[in-house]
């Protein structure tokens, strides 16, 4: 299965501002209702804006790259670009390949981030709609757009969080952030499959966002391997 790489592009932006603007909140110690307030959100980007550049660019350029590379081409790709000292703006651009994604990159980034500092979120169905199409950006196989995106939720929201005086990971604010990824990178994509007798509430909504349980499995394969990073980079 294969999917196209400007909707994969939009799911990964969608998916870091959501995770930031929650890491940053969460770090606060906000609860879960005040978290849901326009004022609070639009207070807490407003607070974040000179930040949140550095934090994308940091976070999610091996991300973005996955969408296009794979780890030595994206090392040959920067050994020729023949820049020994490469900015993070240049980088994210290598990172995108083509000019037209990076493009569409720059557009959702401020659509996301413009949403946030009025105080609102897209709904799924919004960002589905609304998204910066790029035509003949090609595809990207779904495993790797689905890991992409699950990276770019848990960076965010541990970038986000960093910015603030610390705090616990709250795993319920992940979960629900990595539901609200799958959805916009996969819902319509795939054919979802029979929910198993016997599986858990939880696992029933993740079949019913991923579509089959394959999905399921390389979305909490990746959850955990990004969980194992974070832990290894505190040591």
């Amino acid at each position: 299965m294969e999917i196209e790489k400007d909707r994969a592009m939009a799911a990964l932006v969608r998916s870091f501002f959501e995770a930031f603007a929650n890491g940053v909140m969460d770090g606060r110690g906000l609860t879960p209702d005040e978290k849901q307030q326009p004022r609070i959100v639009k207070q807490t980007m407003l607070e974040s804006y000179d930040k949140v550049a550095a934090v994308f660019h940091e976070v999610m350029v091996q991300p973005i790259a996955s969408l296009s590379y794979s780890f030595e081409e994206l090392a040959e790709a920067l050994r020729s670009a023949g820049e020994t000292a490469i900015s993070a703006e240049r980088l994210m651009q290598v990172a995108c390949k083509s000019s037209a994604l990076h493009t569409a990159m720059v557009e959702e980034y401020k659509r996301n981030f413009m949403k946030l500092l009025q105080g609102g979120r897209y709904t799924v169905a919004e960002h589905l709609s609304l998204y910066t199409r790029c035509d003949g950006a090609g595809l990207v196989d779904a495993d790797t757009a689905i890991r992409s995106a699950v990276a770019a939720v848990i960076k965010g929201y541990a970038g986000g969080m960093g910015l603030t005086d610390g705090g616990q990971l709250r795993q319920a604010t992940i979960l629900r952030l990595m539901m609200g990824a799958m959805s916009v990178l996969l819902q319509g994509t795939v054919e979802p499959s029979p929910v198993p007798r016997g599986t858990s509430e939880l696992g029933s909504m993740f079949l019913k966002v991923c579509g089959t349980s394959h999905n399921v499995t390389v979305m909490a394969d990746e959850m955990d391997a990004q969980m194992l990073s974070l832990s290894d980079d505190k040591k």
